[in-house]
């Protein structure tokens, strides 16, 4: 019954969900920055793997990159590091904590979760463009 109250709710008033692969403010300066650009950290051979492939082993940030998260993926057994910007530090946060609960799943599969784009773009005072 939530659930479709919540439905309802949102196509009400307008409010609508996308895909994490989707959010208008993941990029850098004009570039989307999902999938990520996987570059070879170890294993025997790296396999160029290009798009949404792979299983998130970490994520990881530091205080001099406030807005971006640092992705540690697995592929073919492979290990690889891509980085994702954000346009913010606080809409960086939130998307760390979203991934940080994602680890042992398909890139693929975290692309594709919804997330409430007016939400996140009006809390933090954001702009899409």
């Amino acid at each position: 019954m939530a659930l479709l109250l919540l439905f309802l709710w949102r196509r009400t008033f307008g409010f609508h969900t996308m895909r994490l692969r989707d959010h208008p403010c993941m990029k850098h300066r004009t570039i989307t920055t999902w999938p990520p650009a996987l570059v070879w950290i170890g294993g025997t051979r790296d396999k160029k793997p290009k798009g949404e492939v792979g299983i998130l082993q970490d994520v990881r940030r530091y205080k001099a990159s406030a807005n971006r998260c640092f992705l540690v993926i697995e592929h073919e057994q492979e290990l690889y590091v891509g980085c994702i910007h954000l346009e913010n530090r606080l809409l960086c946060d939130e998307i760390y904590e979203l991934l940080s609960n994602e680890i042992g799943q398909s890139i693929a599969s975290i692309g594709v979760i919804d997330i409430d784009a007016l939400w996140t773009l009006t809390r933090y005072g954001l702009k899409p463009h």
